[in-house]
């Protein structure tokens, strides 16, 4: 169990920051109904959701598959938005797994299990793939805890923008694809590579209203080439509730073997 513990752990420095992911499949959409908002719209109803959060805590299920390998465990978030992210990641029998901190600039996952600390800045986290490039890192947290959105500049290369069938709206950009509900909360986030291949899909489900935001209880990461998915099931989510000073650290012991990314 041990073994497969530190196999699956290495995944989180991929998925955990990842949980913004960007994506590119196709949805039956409505030819016929005309595009009654534009780019700009859907992305100011996005934000103004987003705007409402101020501090998120949270705890639940954490599943996570790939070949060969599975992990059930729990998850635990603290998160001051915009710039402060503390996350700890627990296995089967309560074994601690890792716990990291997150922020616009930097990265930190330490693991007790390897004695082994990661870190980096923002850009190098990028620079290696672990975060999709498009993702701004102004809205890195917001990502995370499940309202990511799309920076400016991503707009800019907007194809189009189309009514589905169930009355929402699907966003085309370049390799790029969004699902975007009636209340204007993001369910879908698809992105392709050159060759029309689906890279990585992000998907919010099970909306709840939480401090006057609305937030996804489940959200499911899928990484494809080779193909590793995370789940993570909300059980307790708490907002705009006070986080008392000192959540954002990790306790880390002397002589911890550090990788720098």
């Amino acid at each position: 169990m041990i073994r497969s513990v530190l196999k699956i752990k290495k995944y989180f420095l991929i998925f955990i920051p990842a949980i913004v992911i960007t994506g590119c499949s196709t949805i039956f959409v409505s030819e016929e109904k005309p595009c009654v908002k534009n780019p700009e719209q859907l992305l100011s109803g996005i934000r103004k959701n987003a705007g409402r959060l101020r501090t998120f805590k949270a705890r639940g299920k954490l599943i996570v598959n790939t070949k060969g390998m599975g992990l059930r465990g729990t998850i635990s978030i603290k998160a001051r938005i915009p710039d402060s992210l503390w996350l700890k990641i627990e296995g089967p029998l309560g074994i601690d797994v890792a716990t990291g901190i997150f922020s616009e600039e930097s990265a930190l996952m330490y693991s007790p299990l390897e004695n082994v600390l990661w870190k980096g800045s923002y850009s190098s986290v990028v620079e290696k793939g672990y975060v999709p490039g498009a993702i701004n890192s102004s809205n890195f947290v917001l990502s995370v805890v499940g309202l990511p959105f799309p920076s400016d500049t991503l707009f800019e290369k907007t194809d189009s923008v189309k009514v589905s069938k169930n009355g929402g709206f699907v966003i085309y950009l370049k390799f790029q694809t969004l699902w975007v509900d009636k209340r204007g909360l993001i369910t879908k986030w698809e992105k392709c590579n050159a060759s029309g291949e689906p890279e990585w899909l992000w998907e919010g489900k099970r909306f709840v209203k939480k401090g006057g935001v609305f937030l996804p209880r489940l959200i499911r990461i899928t990484a494809f080439n080779p193909k590793k998915q995370v789940t993570i099931l909300y059980e307790e989510i708490k907002t705009n509730k006070a986080i008392k000073k000192g959540f954002y650290k990790i306790d880390i012991p002397k002589g911890v073997r550090t990788i720098e990314l």
